[in-house]
């Protein structure tokens, strides 16, 4: 077995943490969970923010394929249709991925992380937090805050229902230093942000 095929094999079982995957062009995720976990009603009940994260306890890559799959999957494959509305189905929003490695873009066709950027880009009162969503979308886009809004409710709610921390982050300086450092693509801009981790 290859070094490659290997690396894989264990991601899929899900012992595999971000930090430990090898740096390549791309990650594939292991296939969402999308059974288990907490009633929505119980979720809900237990939705809360919270920012104190213990730093080195990683998020593994099962957990992280589990979270991407409810912010922002295809829950109809069929037709391309996702876990969280858009406005006349425009799916005009893309969640970046920061990690103390690199910045990734979230592909959920594929199921996968696409490299953006190496380097750790975790930006803000939070950045200490093992994973940040970045929400990006086009500027001027007047639905794009909705969007966001929609996608990170989901994130919160899988969160709450797995003991998984997380808080949204609006401030401006934060958003102004993820858009200067990222490097995102042209007509591209940050929207919002959310860190997550386990809890103290």
């Amino acid at each position: 077995m290859d070094l490659k095929l290997g690396l894989l094999t264990l991601a899929l079982m899900g012992g595999l943490t971000m930090t430990t995957i090898a740096q390549t062009t791309e990650q594939q995720l292991p296939a969402p969970q999308t059974r288990g976990g907490k009633t929505l009603m119980e979720a809900l009940t237990l939705r809360q923010t919270q920012r104190d994260f213990l730093p080195q306890k990683e998020i593994d890559a099962q957990t992280l394929s589990n979270l991407l799959w409810a912010t922002w999957g295809i829950n109809r494959p069929q037709l391309q249709k996702r876990t969280a509305p858009t406005a006349i189905n425009s799916q005009a929003i893309d969640v970046y991925v920061a990690t103390a490695q690199a910045l990734w873009r979230y592909d959920a066709k594929e199921n996968k992380l696409l490299l953006h950027k190496k380097g750790d880009l975790r930006c803000g009162k939070f950045k200490e937090a093992p994973v940040l969503f970045y929400y990006v979308a086009p500027p001027g886009d007047g639905w794009a805050k909705a969007h966001a809004g929609s996608l990170y409710q989901n994130a919160g709610l899988y969160c709450a229902s797995i003991g998984l921390g997380n808080v949204v982050i609006g401030f401006k300086q934060t958003l102004e230093e993820i858009q200067s450092r990222c490097e995102l693509p042209a007509g591209r801009e940050v929207v919002v942000a959310q860190a997550f981790g386990w809890t103290k």
